[in-house]
């Protein structure tokens, strides 16, 4: 028997807890790891552009009383595993009720910028970059003054003229309400959207952009917590089409949270989803444009109960593994075993632990060359269940990777849209790896903008080649790996 369900992806032969090259380390972080005010999401970027991942860790609130706003924590990374709070940033001296973060260049001066979703009605906190790390916040912006209760927002550029636009998903665990769906001007003045997507009453914690269909535009798919999920193809103009996943309807369980992710390595996108109410992960695989149930073979369910999963190369073999963090359930590391399966991983301090996952995001915070992973906890009193979990990549293969850090010139500076491709010889065989630049990176979270890619035993990366979101494409050839390699948009 055949099931789609993705906590699947493993066959019977490896559907136990299982030992594997992926091996995560909790480790102790000064503040950042021992601040017990309540954690709203997190993002960890390069926010100032040092080549170094920051920590964003939003504001939260406690719900075991009558909410009070407070201040989000900003920490700098050295690159070298030490995050310093800074304790007077106009971005953190905002109060709110904040819940994810989500990062891109609305101005497109090539500083990044910040939009923190707020709940209880406060408006999202719009935070233009100055540069040397400090923000100014703009309060005259219909982003501000929208009064909603948003979890999560997602920057794209909808339209390929430049300039990133903003969707604020509001009511993830409420009542079903419209989201903001704003066009930029690329200065920073925003303007709100009408039509489908923008009147479409929904419980949307962690709506995620990705192009389908391959078509230059990207594509969106809105998760709905209180009735059915939706597909929405961009047919160009600020038009969108309700689109659909073939055997969705037979998931009983309202869908909470996705990522698209090119998982088999066939250079297309499929979209992976989890519900946050007892469900089990799902994955779709992307036939031509179309989504169909992953064909998996009989495998171990299991079930989830989260609002999101993060995709990343955490062994550095050539293909991307996932990571379902659960709330108020153990979590696990999913290993990808490179055709179509996957193994289910135990990580120590992790998958023994309890934990109130609701936001986790991805990056190479000390620059070795492997993805580290952030977690924040909430909804829960403050205490030992709101300390945000810091786990540091200490898998032993000697896998190379690599690093690419994208600037648009006509295309929006941060480059969200840009589709890479990485073709390399890996273990003898040919193996071509995709990514889209996203953000944010699923429900209340937002994972670095740099493109990471383990690379194996390749000992040269054979091509790179980018579709920038202006239609522009741009081709590398041999290339070193184990590097850094910075790509400017073509003039």
């Amino acid at each position: 028997m055949n099931h789609f369900w993705f906590a699947a992806a493993c066959t019977l032969a490896a559907c136990e807890i299982a030992s594997a090259q992926i091996a995560l380390s909790s480790v102790e972080a000064g503040h950042l790891t021992s601040d017990h005010k309540s954690n709203g999401g997190v993002s960890m970027l390069d926010i100032d552009g040092d080549g170094n991942a920051d920590i964003l860790v939003t504001a939260g609130y406690d719900v075991s009383k009558k909410p009070e706003r407070q201040p989000s924590r900003l920490y700098w990374g050295d690159g070298k595993g030490h995050f310093t709070l800074d304790e007077n940033n106009a971005l953190t001296n905002a109060i709110s009720y904040g819940s994810g973060s989500t990062w891109g260049d609305f101005d497109n001066d090539g500083i990044l910028d910040a939009v923190i979703s707020c709940q209880l009605g406060g408006g999202s906190v719009l935070a233009r970059g100055l540069g040397n790390r400090r923000f100014e916040i703009i309060e005259a912006s219909p982003v501000h003054n929208d009064k909603g209760n948003s979890f999560s927002s997602v920057w794209a550029d909808v339209d390929s003229d430049g300039a990133l636009d903003l969707l604020v998903c509001n009511n993830a665990y409420a009542g079903p309400d419209v989201s903001f769906f704003y066009k930029g001007d690329g200065t920073g003045g925003f303007t709100r959207m009408t039509g489908e997507i923008a009147e479409r009453k929904s419980s949307t914690g962690g709506a995620y952009f990705g192009d389908l269909d391959g078509d230059g535009r990207p594509d969106l798919f809105m998760p709905n917590n209180s009735g059915k999920s939706a597909l929405f193809h961009n047919a160009g103009a600020w038009k969108f089409l309700p689109g659909s996943v073939n055997g969705l309807d037979l998931n009983p369980f309202p869908v909470s949270g996705c990522s698209w992710v090119d998982y088999n390595n066939d250079g297309l996108l499929d979209l992976s989803m989890v519900c946050a109410q007892g469900g089990t992960a799902l994955l779709f695989k992307n036939v031509g444009g179309r989504l169909e149930p992953a064909e998996l073979g009989d495998a171990a369910l299991f079930s989830t109960n989260s609002g999101l999963l993060q995709w990343g190369d955490l062994d550095n073999d050539g293909d991307l593994d996932c990571i379902v963090p659960n709330w108020g359930a153990a979590s696990f590391v999913y290993e990808n075993l490179g055709d179509g399966t996957f193994r289910r991983i135990a990580i120590p301090g992790l998958t023994d632990h309890v934990f109130y996952l609701s936001s986790c995001a991805l990056a190479d915070y000390d620059n070795d060359g492997r993805l580290d992973v952030l977690l924040g906890q909430w909804p829960i009193r403050p205490g030992n269940g709101e300390l945000t979990k810091l786990f540091h990549n200490e898998g032993k293969n000697p896998s190379n990777w690599l690093k690419l850090k994208l600037h648009g010139s006509t295309s929006n500076r941060a480059a969200i849209g840009a589709r890479v491709t990485v073709r390399t010889t890996i273990r003898g065989n040919p193996v071509t790896q995709l990514r889209e630049v996203n953000a944010g990176s699923g429900f209340r979270s937002q994972s670095d903008l740099v493109q990471h890619f383990g690379l194996g035993d390749a000992s040269q990366v054979t091509e790179i080649q980018i579709r920038w979101p202006s239609g522009k494409t741009q081709t590398l050839s041999q290339q070193p790996v184990n590097r850094v390699i910075e790509i400017t948009e073509p003039a």
